[in-house]
């Protein structure tokens, strides 16, 4: 057998937070899942962190290791975005495309 394949899910246009959640439960159940990009979902607030935290992904030992927000949703200029993601997801190695350095946020 090859080697296993991480995999990027793209969510796109997931716009209330019961879809967030429902999304992330169908995502949980997929193997080998490290980074979630949301892009168009109009994201405004960070409460998607908690959630993605709260589903099971990015602990200590998680399998989530890149987030990308995406230019099209609000909450990707927020100050708060990669210290709060690295904070409630630390298995997080690269947020938005930039690459987090271990110890800081």
């Amino acid at each position: 057998m090859g080697a296993s394949r991480a995999v990027s899910v793209l969510l796109r246009h997931v716009r209330q937070p019961q879809d967030v959640a429902a999304a992330l439960a169908a995502i949980r159940r997929m193997p080998r899942v490290s980074e979630l990009r949301f892009e168009d979902s109009g994201l405004t607030s960070l409460r998607f962190i908690d959630q993605i935290a709260g589903a099971g992904f990015g602990g200590g030992n998680g399998q989530l290791v890149r987030l990308h927000v995406g230019a099209s949703n609000p909450a990707a200029t927020l100050a708060l975005l990669r210290p709060y993601a690295a904070h409630r997801l630390p298995s997080l190695d690269v947020i938005n495309n930039v690459v987090r350095a271990r110890g800081k946020t």
